[in-house]
Parts: structure tokens; sequence; C-alpha cells
């Protein structure tokens, strides 16, 4: 029988932070549940609203649950809708990226097909910096893992949304010291990232 009743006071009355600090707890799933049930629907149209593609959005929120789950059991969370919003938009992000890295090398591929002499000549060419283009893409998405999720979502929103320090300080709550602190240490982590991992490989 499921869980619904607490301490005398109905689960689904309890505030977001009751229920993740009970969950970390006791490591009783019901706590999660209701927490799923309560933001299921809003994460789904949050994916849905940056994917436009239903199936891909209902995949994605099922990853964005499965990895709360996973990381609430080892990590303490002070804002629980920003930080599984955030974790959201991440891996939006990540799909639609994916996406686009796959219509490229589609395009890139049907390119050497081509007959044309003159495109024969610099097709070695062409694909080397193809391929170099491509491992830069892969070093900065694997860099994005080591900033926090303030530093990602404010560079995302700074990048792909193209919002000023101000407009990214308002739709996150954080003050503009912070909005301009994050992306100058997002900066200085992902410049160190791709440098410590192009050393490995002279």
């Amino acid at each position: 029988m499921k869980l619904r009743f607490h301490a005398g006071k109905p689960l689904h009355e309890w505030t977001d932070e009751a229920l993740v600090a009970a969950f970390r707890k006791k490591g009783n799933d019901a706590f999660y549940e209701v927490l799923f049930e309560r933001y299921y629907p809003l994460v789904y149209g949050y994916c849905l609203g940056l994917t436009a593609n239903r199936e891909d959005s209902k995949d994605l929120t099922l990853v964005v649950f499965t990895k709360a789950y996973e990381q609430l059991a080892r990590q303490a969370i002070k804002s629980f809708d920003r930080w599984l919003f955030t974790l959201a938009r991440n891996e939006s992000l990540t799909l639609l990226r994916g996406a686009r890295r796959n219509a490229l090398a589609q395009k890139k591929w049907w390119e050497t097909q081509e007959s044309d002499a003159t495109f024969m000549e610099n097709g070695a060419f062409r694909r080397l910096v193809y391929e170099q283009e491509l491992e830069k893409d892969r070093l900065y998405q694997e860099g994005l893992q080591t900033l926090s999720p303030e530093q990602r979502l404010c560079l995302d929103l700074f990048i792909h949304d193209t919002l000023s320090y101000r407009e990214i300080a308002e739709q996150t709550q954080l003050s503009l010291d912070q909005v301009k602190s994050h992306l100058q240490n997002a900066r200085r982590k992902l410049k160190q990232w791709v440098a410590s991992q192009t050393d490995k490989k002279l």
C-alpha cells in the first residue's frame, strides 16, 4: 500500500523541500512519487516547448526524472523546481544539439558524393576541417558537464537565447552580479577544459 500520509498530513500538501528532505532521509519512494506527479506535466510541457516533438518530450521527461531520482540521493537540493527545470533544459538542449549535428553530418556526407573535380580535389581537406569542428563541439559538450547548473543555465540563456545580463537575471531570479560571475567562471572553466584535453593529445 502506498504511503499517502505521514506525520498526520497528506503528502500532496507537503512542500517540495519537505518531500526532498524526507526522500533523502528515509529513502522511501513515496515521497519522490509525489514530486513526480506534481511536476511531470510541467516538465513535459517545458520540454515540448523546447523540442516541439511529443515523443521526444515524453522520453526527455522520463530521463529528467530518472536522473533527478539518482542525483537527489547523492546531493542536497535547495530549490527543487529551479534545479529540475535546469536539468530538463540541459537534457533538451543536448538532444537538439545532437539532432543538429546529425543533420550536419548527413549534409556533409552527401556533399562528399558530388563528382565535381574541384570538390574531389579538396575533399580530404574539407573532411579534415569538418572532423576538427566536430571534435571542438565534442570537447565543448563535455566541458559543459564540468560547470555548475547555474553556470550552464546562464551560458545557455546568453549564447542560445541571446539574452542580456539583465534579462538573464530577471528570468533566473539571480542578481546581476551573480549572472556576470557565473558567465565569467563558465568561460574560464570551458577554456581550461578544452586546453587540458587538447594537451593530453599532444
